[in-house]
């Protein structure tokens, strides 16, 4: 997901080297301004700072057009997909060294060296070469490149849901039961590349008309986040009567839903929500709507 170079100096170091390398040179920047009270002294590590973090220009376009079709998948390519998410948050956060360095060199003034140093420097001193570094750093930094890297909203988050839940004890000491992972891959003239995950539980003795039970995860934005409501849905041919067989099972603060289309019938199982909760399934909650899901389709069998 990274570009082969972005930082225009010793591109290959580790994140964390470079901002404790960051660290470092606007301490000594302080450190000579403070004691030679010139605050040109210190303008060469301040400088040196913001090249050590001057990145290139870098943009990674959304998809456009093409074709969306959901594939069964490997768990192993669910694994790829969590890898690729993470390189690209981690490029997203890349070029925060300096930033994070001087917020680390400021705390570290005002609270371990402030109350020494204006014994001998007068404090307007200390504020005035904070505030000149401060502008020079971020100004520089201003002016390097910009860098962004789109990825298929909340594919992170669905992702690792479809693993954690494919995976969990409620499916693996259950032999009758084969979770099966599902991504939505569009396909472009550049490329293809995967929008949106889920998965299908197939029961091994189950009826040819029966389908199987397919978890979902749609997302909800509070603030600028992102919060998955998970549910399970049911789904079979016309063929075996499911409305006929599903009589009125009672599962606490969650709700059945009946839905009908034109070639098959669906049971959709999830949370009960109210105008202002309810919209946000936690892992647990998550579990509980997969365990009643899988329990209600056993009854569905017996009926």
């Amino acid at each position: 997901m990274q570009p082969d170079s972005v930082f225009a100096v010793f591109d290959k170091i580790d994140n964390r080297l470079r901002m404790g390398m960051s660290a470092i040179l606007i301490l000594a920047a302080f450190l000579f301004q403070l004691t030679t009270r010139n605050i040109l002294v210190g303008m060469p590590f301040i400088i040196g700072c913001v090249m050590l973090n001057f990145m290139k220009g870098f943009k990674i376009q959304p998809a456009k057009g093409g074709k969306l079709e959901w594939q069964e998948v490997t768990p192993e390519k669910i694994d790829q997909v969590l890898k690729h998410c993470k390189k690209i948050k981690k490029f997203r956060s890349m070029g925060m060294g300096c930033a994070i360095a001087l917020v680390c060199v400021f705390i570290f003034f005002n609270f371990i060296c402030a109350p020494f140093v204006a014994e001998v420097i007068r404090p307007s001193f200390v504020l005035y070469a904070f505030a000149i570094n401060t502008v020079v750093l971020f100004g520089g930094l201003m002016i390097g490149g910009q860098k962004s890297a789109w990825m298929p909203r909340g594919l992170d988050i669905k992702s690792e849901i479809v693993k954690r839940l494919t995976t969990t004890s409620i499916i693996k000491s259950d032999p009758a039961l084969n979770p099966v992972p599902y991504l939505e891959i569009g396909t472009t003239k550049e490329g293809s590349y995967p929008n949106d995950a889920r998965f299908m539980i197939r029961f091994i003795d189950a009826p040819g008309d029966f389908i199987g039970l397919q978890g979902q995860i749609s997302l909800n934005t509070v603030k600028s986040s992102l919060y998955p409501y998970f549910y399970v849905v049911i789904i079979a041919k016309h063929e075996y009567k499911l409305f006929d067989k599903i009589g009125k099972p009672l599962f606490p603060k969650l709700i059945i839903e009946r839905k009908e289309t034109d070639e098959v019938d669906v049971i959709v199982l999830r949370q009960q929500t109210t105008k202002t909760s309810g919209y946000h399934t936690d892992t647990k909650v998550q579990e509980y709507i997969l365990k009643s899901g899988i329990e209600l389709v056993k009854g569905i069998f017996k009926a």
